[in-house]
């Protein structure tokens, strides 16, 4: 048959197949990605939590180890070369320091002081607070006693939010973190 042409058909898409493809993509893309935004910034704001609750840990079984005071403390300021305690302050978001002193003091730069850790927080990331007046400094006796007079609950919040999470510090100086409404920093309700 000399006159007969065979037909090759070319496998593939075509272009309303590809365009239509992308665009459902693109319609998920849009939707997913305000979930995604939420999700990292809760995350970050448990890391946060989960980084004081340890350097809190920390700072108590270091004081036992070493059979004297530790302070955790928020500083005056975090990137100075001898950081020194505020005075006042409720927002840890911004670093906190951990130092040994044998004098049981809130100074962090006399001779008998020791830097032990420390974190810078991160600018415009979730926020760490206290109740106002209370915890800018916390401190732990050789024994692990905390100096804390009563149940303390600090504030978690992603950033641009409201509080999601609560830290609980009780008066033994243990950290829990928990979801606000989920749970209780009062000490009847540990297990």
């Amino acid at each position: 048959m000399p006159g007969k042409r065979k037909a090759f058909r070319c496998s593939g898409f075509t272009l309303v197949e590809l365009v239509v493809v992308i665009a459902i993509m693109g319609i998920l893309l849009a939707l997913a990605a305000p979930s995604f935004v939420a999700m990292q910034k809760n995350s970050a704001a448990a890391t946060l939590g989960n980084e004081f609750t340890m350097a809190v840990g920390f700072a108590r079984s270091e004081a036992i180890a070493k059979n004297k005071c530790v302070t955790v403390c928020v500083p005056r300021d975090i990137t100075a070369a001898d950081p020194v305690c505020a005075s006042t302050g409720t927002e840890w978001s911004g670093g906190w320091i951990v130092f040994s002193n044998p004098k049981c003091d809130s100074v962090a730069t006399d001779d008998t002081a020791q830097l032990l850790k420390f974190y810078i927080g991160k600018t415009g990331g979730p926020t760490l607070t206290a109740p106002t007046g209370k915890v800018a400094t916390l401190r732990f006796d050789a024994r692990g006693r905390s100096s804390l007079a009563g149940q303390q609950a600090l504030s978690l919040a992603p950033a641009g939010d409201s509080a999601t999470k609560v830290v609980c510090l009780d008066m033994m100086g243990r950290a829990r973190v928990g979801n606000v409404g989920g749970i209780s920093c009062d000490d009847s309700n540990q297990n």
